[in-house]
């Protein structure tokens, strides 16, 4: 609390389904006054159970989160749960003011989301060299790869990791998505419906893709390639 503090008003926060007042450190300050590496662009907010949405520049720029410490004037102990999840809103959340889908961030007819992790335990600062680089598609990838890898980088990355970047709360790695995109009847339906093909999925169904985004995201992972380390 000793920290910058700012206060903004979200006129329908989606882990609370109401109106809420936040009191909180800007995220563009955090970098100068925690004790990270100042050339850091990207910041994992892990959480809890192993989710871990992530927020770059340009998020950072256009809709200005804070890291919440006060919501209605209340402390993370009296937060209660999120009505999205029934999840425990303590001891930290990410949050905007407001959210307005970006126009270039569209991808296969699909909009953005808005990132609101709460339940966050930890901030991980890092560069888009060493966490989101590594999980593009190599040069003359094709363009349906290209668009999937955006798909993939904004919708999978959170419960989905590699090499110790992203979420762990699927239990199932990037690589393994990798090879379940060979076979494209048994991808698509775990994207769409995942419990149709493995019952004790905690994943959410991504009901809302259409055909250009799945053809999108399984171009991306059939074309992607671990990064070959160096010897």
């Amino acid at each position: 609390m000793s920290l910058p503090l700012t206060t903004v008003t979200n006129a329908q926060d989606g882990a609370l389904k109401r109106v809420a007042v936040y009191r909180g450190i800007p995220w563009d300050d955090l970098r100068t006054v925690l004790p990270v590496d100042p050339s850091s662009d990207v910041v994992f907010t892990i959480c809890g159970d192993g989710y871990a949405a992530h927020i770059d520049a340009g998020y950072a720029k256009a809709f200005k989160p804070l890291l919440i410490l006060e919501i209605n004037g209340q402390g993370p102990e009296d937060w209660g749960r999120s009505l999205a999840s029934g999840m425990t809103m303590a001891p930290f959340y990410v949050n905007a003011a407001g959210f307005v889908p970006r126009a270039a961030m569209k991808v296969a007819g699909l909009d953005e989301g808005p990132v609101y992790p709460y339940a966050v335990v930890r901030l991980d600062f890092t560069t888009t060299a060493r966490s989101l680089d590594p999980l593009r598609v190599p040069a003359g990838g094709s363009e349906l790869a290209r668009a999937g890898e955006r798909l993939a980088i904004r919708d999978c990355l959170s419960c989905h990791d590699h090499g110790g970047v992203g979420g762990r709360m699927s239990n199932r790695p990037w690589a393994l998505l990798k090879t379940w995109s060979s076979n494209t009847n048994y991808f698509r339906r775990y994207v769409v419906k995942p419990r149709s093909v493995q019952p004790g999925s905690r994943m959410p169904g991504f009901t809302h893709y259409n055909e250009e985004a799945l053809d999108a995201l399984q171009a991306y992972f059939k074309e992607w390639k671990p990064p070959v380390k160096a010897q």
